[in-house]
């Protein structure tokens, strides 16, 4: 039986890319929180609710409204277009260890890891926390990606 194996070569993001992919992507990400408050504000208003939003419920369904948002931000734009706002602008896309687009799994993992306290200062070593826990890369998109192909052979079983 011949199998193929292939070996990819990839250009990764540099620190800076990444770092500027961060500020971002935070500020696309609070922009849009803001946005989406401020729609709610006017729905409440219209609708004549009483609000209290100076009561500790408030601010904790804030915060979980904003973590939501924050992970579905990630997941879904690096699942389905494998970029977000940053990775755009900085010209990087998020794909597999082996060269691939993310899968839903992937994507998610990817998003969640991001909760961890000090992933962003995991970048000070070699990969993040949330790169190599869901074993994603983030390139170049400019530099090519370069696929070599090997034939290995196994042995039939019997």
């Amino acid at each position: 039986m011949l199998m193929k194996q292939y070996d990819v070569t990839y250009y990764l993001a540099s620190k800076e890319q990444r770092i500027g992919e961060y500020i971002i992507d935070r500020i696309a990400v609070f922009i849009v929180f803001m946005f989406l408050c401020f729609l709610a504000g006017i729905c409440i208003g219209l609708n004549h609710l009483n609000v209290d939003v100076e009561g500790l419920d408030f601010k904790i369904y804030s915060l979980i409204f904003y973590l939501l948002l924050y992970i579905y931000y990630y997941y879904a734009l690096e699942y389905y277009w494998g970029v977000t706002l940053g990775k755009l602008i900085m010209g990087t896309r998020a794909v597999t260890e082996n060269g691939l687009e993310l899968t839903s799994g992937e994507a998610f993992k990817r998003s969640m890891c991001r909760l961890i306290p000090f992933d962003v200062w995991s970048f000070l070593g070699t990969r993040g926390w949330h790169d190599s826990i869901s074993r994603t890369v983030v390139i170049k998109k400019s530099a090519p990606l370069i696929v070599q192909e090997e034939s290995l052979s196994v042995p039939n079983s019997v």
